[in-house]
């Protein structure tokens, strides 16, 4: 953080699924663990960004982890670096996942 934490919260996005709270920080900060934020950051689950290994991009080196995480809908996710990929917060990951990877997918 680069300035005051002004406001913390505990939200549970999922309701009682086996899916963790991510707490919620607000003050007067545009960073947070080396990434630009707007005033707001989360702590907690991965945000489903499709950047698995937080170079903050949807790119080739997080497709690579993608392709390993596919398992189908109503398969639960293989581990806890396939959560970056559960673009719908279903608990898998499945082509409606793929669609919103390539739709986030950048090249440096």
């Amino acid at each position: 953080m680069n300035g005051a934490v002004i406001a913390l919260a505990v939200l549970d996005e999922d309701g009682p699924a086996p899916v963790l709270p991510a707490l919620y920080l607000g003050g007067r900060f545009t960073s947070a663990a080396g990434l630009p934020v707007a005033y707001v950051a989360r702590w907690g689950r991965p945000t489903a960004t499709g950047d698995q290994d937080g170079d903050g991009l949807a790119s080739r080196s997080d497709y690579a982890v993608l392709a390993g995480c596919l398992e189908g809908p109503d398969t639960a996710l293989a581990s806890s670096a396939c959560c970056p990929f559960d673009f719908d917060y279903d608990e898998d990951t499945d082509l409606r996942d793929v669609a919103a990877f390539q739709a986030a997918f950048t090249t440096p």
